[in-house]
């Protein structure tokens, strides 16, 4: 099933689906996918920052702040 996606061999439609990584076989156009490492981030928020994806008053979100540190 191209651009479709298996839990446990099933075919999935639902991007919510609950899914546990660590005994799960999940698939992605036929290839099985690996967990990868979590990484955790700490952020002290500056104030002013909205802790928000986007901001419908142009605020600055402190995604800003994490991609800039993200990428050096």
């Amino acid at each position: 099933m191209p651009g479709g996606w298996r839990l446990n061999g099933a075919i999935r439609r639902d991007p919510a689906t609950p899914v546990r990584p660590e005994s799960d076989r999940i698939e992605v156009d036929g290839q099985p996918v690996a967990a990868t490492v979590k990484v955790y981030l700490m952020l002290h928020k500056p104030r002013g920052a909205v802790t928000t994806a986007s901001d419908e008053k142009g605020r600055q979100t402190v995604y800003a702040f994490l991609i800039r540190r993200c990428r050096g």
